[in-house]
Order: C-alpha cells, then sequence, then structure tokens
C-alpha cells in the first residue's frame, strides 16, 4: 500500500512539474485573435485587459525572466502603455507593441530612449517604460531579465488580468519567504507554481487605506544569500535588518559621520537659550532650509549629508536623517523610526523586509515622553507627523536596540464654522461665516494656498453658486501652531424655495454632508479616514418680523454602537431667532467590514437631515 501510494505520488509531482513548466506565453510572437479582440469578456467595461503575465524564475542560473501582455480596447486604456516596474541594477528589458494594419501584423520595437530609470535605493531603480506606436486595438510585449526573486507579484492589477502565473524553481543560493495579500483566490498554488485565472480588475473604495494592503499579490523577503565562499543573513529577523540598515552607506554612514555643519546649527540653537520644545521646533525650523523634493526615501542621496545641504534640496531620508543627527547633537535622545507610507501599505509585523521600507522619521524624547518628529513639511507643526506617515506602525532603528513604535496620529481634522445671518424680505441671506481649521485640516487649507500662491486667488477658488463675497479675512496662515481662521461678509442667494404660500429655507448652505460616500450595498475593504476627524458648527438666522415658522427640523442624535462615530443636529427658535448647532466626529479612524452597513445608514440620515429646510409662511 506504501509502495502504491508512493507511485502516486511521484506520478502527480511529475504532471505537475510538466504543467508549470509549460509557458503560457512567447515574447514577440502574438495571435492575430487578440489583435482582433475588441472587448473583455470577463469584463465588457474594460479599457484594457492583461493577456498574460508570467513570472520565471531559474533556480539554476538564479535568473527571473517576466512577459507581460497587454491588449488595447478603448482610448482610456492608452495611459497603460506607460508602465513602472521595480528593477535590480543587472537587468534587461525588451517590448514590442503589434498593430493589425490591412490584415498584417506590423511591429514597433521598444527603444532605449523610451526606458527612463531613477535609483531607488542602492542598487535597485525604478524604469518608467512607454510603449512606441500605441493606439486601441493594440497589443504590447514587455520582457524584463534579471538576477535574482522579484520583490513582488501581482495576480491582481486595476484591469481584468486573463492569466497572472508565477514559478519558482528552487535554489540553493537563496532562502526566502512570500506574503500573500488580497481577496481574489488563486487557481494554483503548489509545486513553486502560482497560477491565477480571470481576475477581476481591482477597484478602491472610498476612505481605504493602501490598494496595496488589499491587491492580490505576492511579497517576498530575501532571508539568507549563499553562494560559494560567501554567506549572508538579511532578513531574517528585525535585529539582522537594523544591522544592515548600519552598513549602508546611504543610512549607517551618515548618522555615525561627523556632521561638522549640523554641529554649527546644534551650537547657534543652544545659544539661543531656549526650553527642550522651543530647541526642537528650532531644529525642525532650521532643517526647513532644505527644501523637500517630493520623494520618500529609507536613503539618503550620498554618503555624507553635506551635499544635499548645500544644494538646498533633498528627499525625506537627507532631511530627517539630519534631524535624528541634529536633535542628537542638542542632546535630545533621538532614534531613526523606518516605515512604508500609507500609499507604500503596511508593514509586516512578522516578516521583516527592506523592500517594504521607504521613509524614515525622528522620534525623539521630550519630557519624559517619545514623540514622532519630521522636518518635510513647513506646513506642519513638529507634532504632527504627514499623513503619509500615518500607517500604524513603525520600527526603531539602533546599533544596539530595535523595536516597533506605533504611530497614533497627534492631531485631528477639525473644522468649526459660526454662521450670523440675516433672511431678507427677498429671502436672500447676509452676514458673517467664520470658518476656524485646526491640525490637519489647517494644513490642507494652507498647502491649498501655497499651491495657489495668493490669499485673493484662494478666496475666489472657493467662491460657491449663491456666494457673494463682499469682504474676506484669512488669519494665521503663516502661523503653522494656531488654527487657521477665515471671516468672510457675504450675501447668499438661492437658498429658498418661494411657493404661493410658504418658504423653505436650506439652513446649512454650506459645510453640510452633501452625498454619500458609502452608497454601496457592500463594502470589501476596511474605511480608513486616516485620522479622527470633526466638523461642528453654529448657525444663527434672523428672521424678518413679518415671517412665522411653520415647521422647524427635528433634533437627530446618532451613534455608532462603539461610539466611534457620532452625530447630533439641533434646531431651536428664541424669538426670530433659528439656531442650529450640529456636530460629526469620528474618533476612531479605522472602522472595519462588519460595521460598514451602521456606518452606511448613519450617514444616509445625516444627508437627510442635513438638506432639510426650515419652512416658513409670510403673515
Amino acid at each position: 500500500m506504501k509502495k502504491a501510494n508512493l507511485m502516486i505520488s511521484v506520478i502527480l509531482l511529475s504532471v505537475i512539474s510538466l504543467y508549470a513548466g509549460k509557458k503560457p506565453i512567447k515574447y514577440g510572437r502574438v495571435d492575430k485573435e487578440a489583435l482582433e479582440m475588441t472587448v473583455c469578456a470577463l469584463d465588457s467595461t474594460a479599457s484594457a485587459v492583461v493577456l498574460c503575465d508570467y513570472g520565471y524564475f531559474n533556480g539554476s542560473t538564479y535568473q527571473f525572466t517576466r512577459t507581460l501582455r497587454i491588449k488595447i480596447l478603448r482610448k482610456e486604456g492608452l495611459n497603460y502603455a506607460s508602465r513602472v516596474f521595480h528593477v535590480p541594477d543587472d537587468y534587461n528589458i525588451k517590448g514590442v507593441t503589434y498593430n493589425l494594419v490591412d490584415g498584417e501584423v506590423v511591429e514597433s520595437k521598444l527603444k532605449k530612449s523610451q526606458i527612463f530609470s531613477e535609483r531607488v535605493y542602492r542598487n535597485y531603480f525604478r524604469q518608467r517604460v512607454t510603449m512606441p506606436n500605441v493606439e486601441v486595438g493594440s497589443v504590447f510585449d514587455i520582457q524584463i531579465t534579471s538576477l535574482g526573486l522579484p520583490m513582488e507579484w501581482y495576480f491582481q492589477q486595476t484591469i481584468p488580468v486573463l492569466r497572472s502565473e508565477l514559478v519558482l524553481e528552487s535554489t540553493i543560493y537563496v532562502s526566502y519567504r512570500k506574503n500573500f495579500f488580497g481577496y481574489f483566490p488563486l487557481s494554483r498554488g503548489e509545486n513553486e507554481s502560482w497560477l491565477a485565472l480571470n481576475v477581476p480588475a481591482f477597484k478602491e473604495e472610498p476612505f481605504m487605506n493602501s490598494s496595496e494592503n488589499y491587491i492580490t499579490k505576492f511579497e517576498f523577503d530575501i532571508i539568507e544569500v549563499s553562494f560559494p565562499g560567501y554567506f549572508k543573513n538579511v532578513t531574517s529577523d528585525w535585529e539582522s535588518l537594523s544591522n544592515t540598515l548600519y552598513q549602508f552607506d546611504h543610512f549607517g554612514v551618515p548618522l555615525k559621520s561627523v556632521n561638522l555643519f549640523l554641529k554649527s546649527m546644534a551650537k547657534v540653537i543652544n545659544k539661543k537659550n531656549l526650553n527642550d520644545e522651543e530647541k526642537i521646533i528650532a531644529a525642525v525650523d532650521t532643517l526647513h532650509s532644505i527644501k523637500w523634493n517630493g520623494y520618500n526615501r529609507l536613503l539618503t542621496t550620498e554618503k555624507e549629508l553635506r551635499f544635499q545641504y548645500s544644494k538646498g534640496v533633498g528627499n525625506s531620508a537627507d532631511i530627517n536623517l539630519g534631524l535624528v543627527v541634529l536633535l542628537r547633537k542638542l542632546g535630545f535622545e533621538t532614534y531613526p523610526v523606518v516605515l512604508s507610507t500609507r500609499s507604500n501599505g503596511l508593514m509586516s509585523i512578522v516578516s521583516p523586509t527592506l523592500e517594504k521600507l521607504n521613509y524614515v522619521v525622528a522620534l525623539t524624547k521630550l519630557n519624559g515622553k517619545f514623540i514622532l518628529v519630521d522636518a518635510t513639511e513647513e506646513l506642519l507643526p513638529y507634532n504632527l507627523v504627514p499623513p503619509r506617515c500615518l500607517n500604524q506602525k513603525g520600527r526603531i532603528i539602533d546599533r544596539d536596540t530595535t523595536a516597533w513604535f506605533s504611530i497614533v496620529p497627534q492631531g485631528k481634522y477639525k473644522s468649526v464654522s459660526q454662521y450670523n445671518l440675516t433672511l431678507d424680505s427677498e429671502m436672500n441671506l447676509s452676514g458673517k461665516l467664520v470658518n476656524a481649521y485646526y491640525d490637519y485640516a489647517a494644513y490642507d487649507i494652507r498647502k491649498e494656498i501655497e499651491k495657489i500662491g495668493d490669499v485673493d486667488d484662494y478666496i475666489d477658488n472657493n467662491a460657491k453658486t449663491g456666494l457673494i463675497i463682499n469682504e474676506a479675512d484669512i488669519e494665521n496662515v503663516d502661523d503653522i501652531y494656531s488654527p487657521l481662521k477665515e471671516t468672510f461678509d457675504v450675501t447668499i442667494e438661492d437658498v429658498a424655495i418661494v411657493t404661493d404660500s410658504l418658504v423653505y429655507l436650506q439652513l446649512m448652505p454650506f459645510n453640510k454632508l452633501e452625498a454619500n460616500s458609502f452608497n454601496n450595498d457592500e463594502r470589501l475593504y476596511p474605511i480608513d479616514f486616516t485620522y479622527p476627524r470633526e466638523r461642528s458648527g453654529t448657525i444663527s438666522i434672523t428672521l424678518p418680523n413679518n415671517v412665522e415658522v411653520i415647521e422647524i427640523p427635528e433634533p437627530l442624535r446618532l451613534g455608532m454602537p462603539d461610539k466611534s462615530v457620532d452625530y447630533i443636529y439641533s434646531v431651536s427658535q428664541i424669538g426670530n431667532k433659528i439656531i442650529l448647532n450640529y456636530r460629526m466626529r469620528i474618533v476612531k479612524p479605522m472602522i472595519y467590514v462588519s460595521e460598514y452597513p451602521n456606518l452606511r445608514t448613519m450617514y444616509e440620515y445625516v444627508i437627510q437631515k442635513e438638506d432639510q429646510p426650515l419652512v416658513l409662511r409670510y403673515n
């Protein structure tokens, strides 16, 4: 019996091996059937479709080859002809576009001038490929060959995928682990071969964290590399990863260097007789002399920080590793904290991986408590890290210690409105609108003003239908440690519907919840609001003496079962004044899928209530 079972196992393994070894696509050969295809059977609305995505790792040669074939179905799909790939420095990219012209297949080969290279860190690059002569109906192949295992493999993309297959032969040179993400099941996953068929396009939902956390894919972590005469423990644990980082010329070296220019900065700050909090603010302000170039990076541009400071521009690591050094020179206990930004996806707690890290901030001790500090954003207070960094956890990296640090928002997205208005005989409102923005809400407004370039232009750009701004004043635009405050003297038209006998007055002409972001019956992914949110206000409307109040909206009080979201709304009449108070709070930024029906229903009630008019009648 045992011999029979053994024989069956051998036969099955042979069949699987043969099946896995059969290549489903050959680069440079395309069928006319693919070129004549006009619609994707899996999704008739698709603008493009991945016909095949095949990856093969040769365990003997240590070479990985990916062959990708895409069909363009609509004009909207032409942007898929521009692709971005992450590859090591030893790579080769080739591509060809196929078009059907008068019944014949015409080929256009990818040129080197259509490949743009950018170093991400050390020996890894971002390659931007723009395929030639792509039009609706085109099919194109891209083939990438490189040494080593891929960092990740996507079975799902933002367009349908008819076939995605990955084959990784075993190798004696490298040990690795793979992390699976996603909701779509694989069709096969065994014997170092994985296959997904007819994978629907990944569709993002409102208020979700990075798609990288939910799209179906593998991420790979290299644990050990072992060649004859060479052995290296890369990421078997966080201690190994920490040691690896400290050996990097563009991470450990800048931290260990003398950095005389930062020492000089520290001397200047120390002479100002500041308290500890003021010293940290001064350090952050000093490092604003180097402008962030918009790149999120784990590693510095050069081995020595002084080069980027002399240029006056640098990536996030240039700035924040400099901040770590400067704070240490000021006498603060400070460590670098490495993390993955929100758009880059969540870090794995159990599987340390260097490839997943793309950012570093400073962790410093102030008044007995550790806080995260980032110096890339001039419009954020020192104690608020940029929203891109609010991704649950970071890892403290030091020569002697490494540990997790929870990245919890220290501020909220808060706006408070105070309206004092009067209704005239023409059924128009006039008076003052005052809006105050705090923390991340103030940051967003300041960013918008900076982008536009002028406060007056910002006011003009935010004009709303029916709103006439007679006078405007914006306070604390440059004082990031104070709320940003807008004061408008306004006239508001078109806020009432007048019938023969009744007037229906809109009580919340602005700042109301206009549409439900959660209108789907079902939700696949958790809701992530990034940070706590609060929207509140008081609206006072003085009515004419010849108007009688017929109907006032009923009060409303709502709340999620765990009190993570709550809402209050009430309208009262005092003499000829109508006073509306409202407040919506989102205390817990992460709402799970099981809680979605309650949240969706709550939003529906809020929208209905805030759209409910005050009913009046002329006397």
